[in-house]
């Protein structure tokens, strides 16, 4: 993020997501979500280990990552229900294997109805909430599933997911209402209009640009409307997306090009 106070000018690489809406100065490398380390390999490695622990039933496995409440999203109950009961009836009709996690944002009435659903349905080859289970599966249902599945109020997961070679494809969740969203909304309209530069976006309407770069880009995709008989393409792979990688990079050569000896 920008640092709130000092901003980006005392620093000489300054590394910002470009949702955070930082100076186009020439120590300022923007990124496009969360910068994170994936290593196809050791993805590989994971997808072995979790599929030993909860084993496949098809060829065709799908991940399902889940956020949590948040300053501007909710994922309620009713939500679970109608989304991932929706997704897990897909899931039945395509012969599609379910692997799905929560976060430690996601309430105990979220996750309750996950486990209510999983016990109604076969596809769940796993569910692991996070208040039950410390472990992280993320790396395995990266490196063992054909889709991705994920909330849009987790930046990280849908960064990771994109790096990892996906077009992710986004579960829209429910916004926070009240007269904090309404002023966010003013001032985008605002911003669309032109009376406001981009940097007055804030909450919602500054994740939902985010989100629509990654579309454009495409390392995301809508998961609704769904395509013919229900099913959903193969996933995408974008291997050329790597922030972290990319960042580094930048830092070697602006380095080198001040004198370093970076290599």
């Amino acid at each position: 993020m920008t640092p709130s106070v000092l901003g980006t000018r005392p620093f000489d690489f300054a590394i910002v997501p470009a949702h955070d809406c930082p100076g186009a100065d020439p120590n300022v490398f923007r990124t496009l979500g969360a910068p994170n380390a994936i290593d196809k390999a050791a993805l590989e490695r994971e997808a072995e280990a979790l599929f030993e622990r909860f084993p496949p039933s098809s060829a065709q496995r799908w991940g399902v990552l889940i956020g949590g409440d948040d300053a501007n999203y909710r994922i309620p109950s009713d939500w679970i229900r109608r989304t991932i009961g929706d997704l897990a009836g897909k899931a039945l009709k395509c012969q599609a294997d379910l692997y799905v996690t929560s976060s430690r944002r996601t309430s105990a009435d979220a996750e309750k109805t996950l486990a209510e659903i999983s016990r109604e349905t076969s596809v769940f080859r796993m569910l692991l909430l996070a208040s039950k289970d410390s472990s992280n599966p993320v790396p395995g249902i990266l490196g063992g599933c054909g889709e991705i599945f994920c909330t849009e109020d987790s930046v990280s997961m849908v960064s990771e997911a994109a790096t990892a070679g996906f077009a992710v494809r986004l579960l829209r969740v429910e916004r926070r209402g009240g007269c904090i969203r309404s002023i966010q909304e003013s001032a985008s309209r605002l911003v669309r209009f032109g009376f406001l530069p981009k940097s007055f976006l804030w909450g919602v309407p500054r994740f939902d640009a985010m989100l629509e770069e990654f579309k454009t880009r495409g390392l995301a995709t809508e998961t609704s409307p769904w395509g013919e008989n229900g099913r959903v393409s193969e996933g995408e792979l974008r291997p050329e997306f790597n922030e972290a990688r990319d960042a580094a990079g930048w830092i070697v050569r602006e380095w080198n090009n001040k004198g370093g000896l970076l290599s």
